[in-house]
C-alpha cells in the first residue's frame, strides 16, 4: 500500500515531536528503502527477461544446431554418394581395362608369340654372321655355294618374320605391348636401312636410279613376302633354309631380286653403302635381340660396329665415323 511520504513524515513529526532535521533523514531513509525495493524488483525483472532471452536464444541456437547438422547430413550423404559412384565407376574402368588388356594381351601372344622368339633367333643368326667378317678372311660372296646362300637367307628371314608380325596388326592390338610395338618399329627400321638415306647423307656417290647398293622400299617388302608360305593348315611361316635352297635350285634366284645381284660375289670394301647398310641391319638386329631377348635366356652381345666400319677402308666413312656411328644407332630407334 502506498503511503504519501510527508504525511507519514507530519505525523510522525507531530506525534513525536521530531525535529526538522529527523524528519529529513527518516524521509531519506524511506526514499532509499523504496529505491532499493524499486531496484530489486527491477532487478528481478530484468533477470527474468534475461532468461526469457537466454532461453529464446538457447532454443534458436538449439533449433540452428539441428538444421546445420540436418544439412550437414545431407551434404555428408551427398557427397559420400558421389564419392562412391565415383569409385564404383573408376573401379568398373579399371576392371574392364583389366579384363580388356588381359585379353587383348592374350589374342595378341597368341597371334605372335613364336614368331618374336623366332624373329630373335633370326636376328642374332644375321648379327653372328655379319660379326664374323671382323675376324674372317675376306673372301668372295657367291650365291652358287652354301655360304653365300646361308647369307643371304640369313639376311632375308628377319625381314620375312617380321612381315609375318606385322599382318597381326588386324587381329591384335599391339598397344598392349610395348615389346611387340618394338617388333613393329624393327620391320619399319628395316626399311629405312636398305631403302632410306639417313645412312648415307653428305656422300655424293649413292645412286638412287639403280638397286646397286639399296634396296626399294616396294623390293623390301615383296622379298620379305617371298619366303613366306602357308602351311595345310594356312598358317604361315618363313620357310625353312633347305627349302629356301630347294627353292633357289628350282625357280633361280628371281624371288629374292635385288638382294641375289647384291650379295653375288660382294667383297668387304667392294661396295661401301651396302657394307654400310649391312653393318647397320646387323647392329639393329642385335639391338632388338638385347631389348626383348634379357628375359628369354639370349646373351647380350657387344655389336662392333665401328670395327666393321673401318675394316670396309671407305674413305668417307672413315673420314666421319663417329657421325656415321650415329646414324647406325639412330636409324635402329626409327619411329613408326
Amino acid at each position: 500500500m502506498d503511503i504519501d511520504i510527508w504525511t507519514v513524515v507530519a505525523a510522525a513529526t507531530s506525534s513525536l515531536g521530531v525535529s526538522l532535521g529527523g524528519a529529513y533523514w527518516l524521509a531519506r531513509t524511506f526514499i532509499q528503502h523504496r529505491l532499493t525495493e524499486a531496484l530489486e524488483k527491477r532487478k528481478a525483472e530484468l533477470s527474468r527477461e534475461l532468461e526469457n532471452h537466454k532461453l529464446v536464444l538457447s532454443q534458436d541456437l538449439e533449433r540452428t544446431k539441428g538444421q546445420i547438422q540436418l544439412d550437414l547430413g545431407r551434404e555428408k550423404a551427398m557427397v559420400e554418394g558421389a564419392v562412391k559412384r565415383e569409385v564404383e565407376t573408376q573401379l568398373g574402368q579399371l576392371a574392364a581395362q583389366r579384363q580388356y588388356e588381359y585379353e587383348a594381351k592374350r589374342r595378341l601372344y597368341l597371334a605372335i608369340g613364336p614368331l618374336r622368339f623366332q624373329l630373335l633367333l633370326a636376328c642374332r643368326d644375321y648379327a653372328g654372321r655379319v660379326d664374323a667378317w671382323q675376324r674372317k678372311e675376306n673372301y668372295e660372296l657367291s650365291l652358287s655355294a652354301y655360304y653365300g646362300r646361308s647369307t643371304l637367307y640369313r639376311l632375308l628371314r628377319p625381314l620375312s618374320i617380321s612381315e609375318l608380325i606385322e599382318r597381326q596388326v588386324g587381329v591384335a592390338d599391339f598397344a598392349v605391348d610395348a615389346s611387340a610395338v618394338d617388333c613393329i618399329r624393327f620391320r619399319r627400321t628395316i626399311t629405312r636401312i636398305w631403302s632410306g638415306d639417313e645412312l648415307v647423307k653428305g656422300r655424293t656417290d649413292v645412286n638412287w636410279s639403280a638397286q646397286v647398293e639399296h634396296v626399294f622400299a616396294d623390293s623390301v617388302s615383296a622379298c620379305a613376302q617371298a619366303l613366306v608360305q602357308a602351311d595345310p593348315n594356312g598358317v604361315e611361316r618363313v620357310v625353312r633354309f633347305d627349302q629356301f635352297n630347294e627353292w633357289i635350285r628350282t625357280q633361280g634366284l628371281a624371288f629374292v631380286q635385288p638382294f641375289d645381284r647384291l650379295l653375288e660375289g660382294f667383297r668387304v670394301g667392294q661396295k661401301p653403302i651396302l657394307w654400310l647398310r649391312l653393318v647397320a641391319y646387323g647392329a639393329a638386329c642385335n639391338a632388338l635381340v638385347e631389348r626383348l631377348g634379357e628375359g628369354l635366356g639370349f646373351e647380350p652381345r657387344a655389336f662392333p660396329t665401328e670395327a666393321l666400319l673401318r675394316r670396309g677402308g671407305d674413305t668417307f666413312t672413315l673420314q666421319n665415323l663417329p657421325a656415321v656411328c650415329r646414324r647406325v644407332e639412330d636409324v635402329e630407334l626409327v619411329a613408326l
